[in-house]
């Protein structure tokens, strides 16, 4: 049947641009000093199979969801909630070939490092701010697959309980998770949408955190007074954004160009700048004990540029496949829609229009 023949094809694809694509994906690792180097490659080949085995139409929803972009702000729409759905099922597949796994640009805290060197020295670094330990209980809000809420329920003993919205993404958090042995003794997850009521009791939590979630948040002062609610008096909260930069005017054209196309590469619809973030914390009731670019010089360009180079020979492995035509178009497609808005993004922190470090500590009184 086509059926039985689209499937043979789609799986020869698969095989194909796994065989090719993994040791370009090596070279690429290769070219430096790594971390945890099995781990990334191995997760890398996991994300390259799973993207290739996608169906064609799941693919197409992805490129589609673009569209979510060209608004200046997320209401919560039933039709913007699909596109965001079908945004990150792909997405977080996508991040995984690279130094993206956990989906965000950290500070810019150690210049020897790559991006996942400083996302584990951020998290470290976050962790110990909360000071949570052994039978802390914390909240992970727009947990992703859940890779930060290991590093940090492993780093500190604590119990971690992850949110999101995508069905996919949790249940790559719950799997990994039980592969490592954590799921229900550290880790739990929870498919729940941070717009909503969290579903935490009053005063239950010892600390909670987000990173780079908020740019669909409809309503910061709500979401904000609502992790208010689930912590305990006395609890540390720590919230890292991307934000626009104080050298952004909302007058520039050229500014707004830019942020139009750099929006995409970051994943988000709307981004505030820093004072209104902290007015919302401050206003559902917290102390801010620290607010700031946490990047050296409050730049993170170096560590979009590295990303850019690893991403190099990926790209144009890709491309010479699809012209040879060994694999399909939208693959193509798929890997140039990404990889748009990143040199935009780059220009954009050098003059200091965007920070995608910002960090802020507080604490609930008690």
């Amino acid at each position: 049947s086509s059926a039985a023949a689209s499937s043979v094809t789609m799986k020869a694809a698969a095989h194909r641009a796994t065989m090719f694509a993994v040791p370009a994906i090596l070279v690429a690792y290769m070219c430096g000093k790594r971390e945890n180097l099995w781990y990334r490659v191995t997760t890398s080949a996991a994300a390259i199979r799973a993207i290739a085995t996608m169906p064609h139409d799941k693919l197409d929803r992805f490129l589609l969801s673009y569209k979510m972009f060209e608004k200046d702000q997320f209401v919560g729409a039933p039709g913007e909630v699909d596109l965001l759905t079908d945004y990150y099922s792909v997405l977080n597949h996508l991040c995984a070939i690279g130094n993206f796994e956990k989906m965000y640009l950290p500070p810019y805290l150690d210049e020897t490092k790559d991006v996942y060197e400083n996302q584990r020295l951020y998290e470290k670094q976050m962790a110990d701010y909360l000071e949570i330990k052994e039978g802390s209980k914390v909240a992970d809000i727009g947990c992703g697959r859940g890779r930060i809420a290991h590093h940090v329920a492993s780093y500190t003993g604590a119990h971690v309980t992850g949110l999101n919205v995508d069905e996919e993404q949790i249940r790559l958090a719950r799997e990994y998770a039980e592969q490592t042995g954590l799921l229900g003794k550290q880790l739990d997850f929870k498919i729940a949408n941070y717009n909503d009521r969290l579903p935490f009791a009053d005063n239950s939590l010892d600390a909670a955190y987000y990173v780079q979630v908020l740019s669909y948040s409809t309503n910061l002062t709500a979401f904000f007074g609502e992790v208010f609610r689930v912590v305990k008096p006395g609890a540390r909260v720590a919230f890292e954004d991307y934000v626009m930069g104080t050298a952004f005017n909302e007058s520039n054209a050229e500014h707004q160009r830019m942020k139009n196309i750099y929006k995409p590469v970051l994943g988000g619809v709307e981004t505030s700048y820093p004072d209104v973030f902290k007015a919302a914390v401050e206003q559902a009731g917290f102390q801010v004990v620290s607010h700031k670019d946490a990047s050296i010089n409050e730049r993170q360009w170096p560590l979009l540029e590295q990303e850019a180079n690893f991403w190099l020979p990926v790209n144009a492995l890709v491309k010479l496949l699809y012209r040879m035509n060994i694999v399909p178009k939208i693959y193509h497609d798929v890997m140039e829609r990404m990889t748009q808005g990143t040199e935009a993004l780059i220009e954009a922190d050098k003059q200091g229009l965007v920070s995608c470090g910002y960090v802020t500590y507080a604490y609930k009184p008690v």
